[in-house]
C-alpha cells in the first residue's frame, strides 16, 4: 500500500479535505490513521469501495471511532480490524457487502456474519441492514450484541415459516426499536420471540402489502401484538410500494386498514399508530441514496 506525504498533516483543515479527496481510498484512510488529530475521529461514511478485505487496514487505526457507515461497498472490512473499534456505537450498512457486483450470495452472508461477530466487544446500541438481500433473518451473531438499543432489517423472511427464528441471546433484552419487514413480523414464532424484547417503545413494519382482487385485507396479527407490549409508545405501518393510492380501491383498502389500526389504538390510549407510504417512513433519507448499481 502507498504511503501518503506525512506533509499532510500541517495542512490547513479545509487544504487538508481537498488533497484527501484526490487520494486513492485505501491511501485517504492511511493518511488519516496516520494524522495525530485524527485519532479521535468519531465518525466515517466509505462509499462505493470495491477494494478486498484487507486493504481495510487503517481502519484498526481508528480507535475513537464511534459510528460507521458503509454503503455499497463491495467487501466488510477485515473482523481482525472491525475487532480494533472497541467504542463503536453505530454500525450502517447498505448493500455492504455487495452481491450485486457479482459476488456469491452465501460468500457475503458469511462475510457480513464474521463481522457482527467480531463487533461482539464493542459497545454497539444501533444497527442497520438495508438491502443485504442475501439475508433473510438477522444473522445469529445478534445473539452477542447484548447492548443492542436499535435494529432496522427490513428483508423479507425465507418463504417457509418453520424455517423462520430470530437469533437467541441477549440482544433482545436492551431493544428499544425494531424496524422489521410485514412477513417477519407477522409469523407467530418471531413474535413469541420478540416478546422478550420487554423494552421495547417502537415499532416500524415495513412493505404492508396491498389485498389483491377484490380479497379482504392481509392478516394484522401484529397490530394487537404490539399494543400489548407495556413500553410500546409508537407504531408505524410502511405500505408496499403496490399500492396505488390514486385509485379508488387502493383508498377504500386504505380506509379500512386505518379503520383496524384506529380500533387497536382506541383500546391502548398510550400508542401513536401511523400508516404511511414506504418511501416516506425516513424523510430524513430522501435525497441522501444513491445506488451505483441502479
Amino acid at each position: 500500500m502507498a504511503q501518503p506525504n506525512t506533509q499532510l498533516a500541517s495542512l490547513p483543515d479545509d487544504c487538508l479535505a481537498a488533497v484527501l479527496a484526490l487520494l486513492p481510498f485505501s491511501e485517504r484512510l492511511t493518511a488519516c490513521a496516520q494524522m495525530s488529530a485524527l485519532q479521535s475521529l468519531q465518525r466515517l461514511h466509505v462509499s462505493s469501495y470495491d477494494q478486498a478485505q484487507d486493504t481495510w487496514r487503517p481502519l484498526g487505526k481508528l480507535p475513537a471511532l464511534t459510528e460507521l457507515v458503509l454503503s455499497y461497498c463491495c467487501y466488510m472490512p477485515s473482523p481482525k480490524y472491525l475487532s480494533c473499534l472497541v467504542h463503536l456505537q453505530s454500525l450502517s450498512l447498505t448493500a455492504t457487502p455487495g452481491s450485486s457486483t457479482g459476488r456469491l450470495d452465501d460468500d457475503c452472508a458469511q462475510e457480513l456474519e464474521a463481522a457482527l461477530a467480531a463487533l461482539q466487544r464493542a459497545p454497539l446500541t444501533q444497527l442497520e441492514m438495508l438491502d443485504c438481500y442475501y439475508v433473510d433473518l438477522p444473522p445469529p451473531p445478534l445473539s452477542r450484541l447484548t447492548s443492542l438499543c436499535s435494529l432496522r432489517f427490513p428483508n423479507d423472511p425465507p418463504p417457509r415459516p418453520g424455517r423462520i427464528r430470530l437469533p437467541a441471546g441477549g440482544w433482545l433484552r436492551t431493544l428499544q426499536r425494531l424496524e422489521l419487514s410485514y412477513k417477519l413480523i407477522q409469523v407467530e414464532r418471531a413474535r413469541k420471540q420478540l416478546e422478550a424484547a420487554a423494552q421495547l417503545q417502537e415499532l416500524i413494519v415495513t412493505n404492508v402489502p396491498m389485498p389483491r382482487f377484490g380479497l379482504p385485507l392481509p392478516p394484522l396479527h401484529f397490530l394487537p401484538w404490539a399494543a400489548a407490549r407495556p413500553h410500546m409508545r409508537r407504531l408505524t405501518l410502511g405500505l408496499s410500494h403496490d399500492w396505488p393510492l390514486e385509485s379508488r380501491e387502493a383508498q377504500t383498502d386504505l380506509d379500512a386498514l386505518t379503520a383496524a389500526a384506529a380500533q387497536v389504538q382506541r383500546s391502548s390510549p398510550g400508542l401513536t399508530i401511523r400508516i404511511v407510504p414506504g418511501d416516506e417512513l425516513h424523510p430524513e433519507e430522501q435525497g441522501l441514496a444513491w445506488d451505483p448499481f441502479a
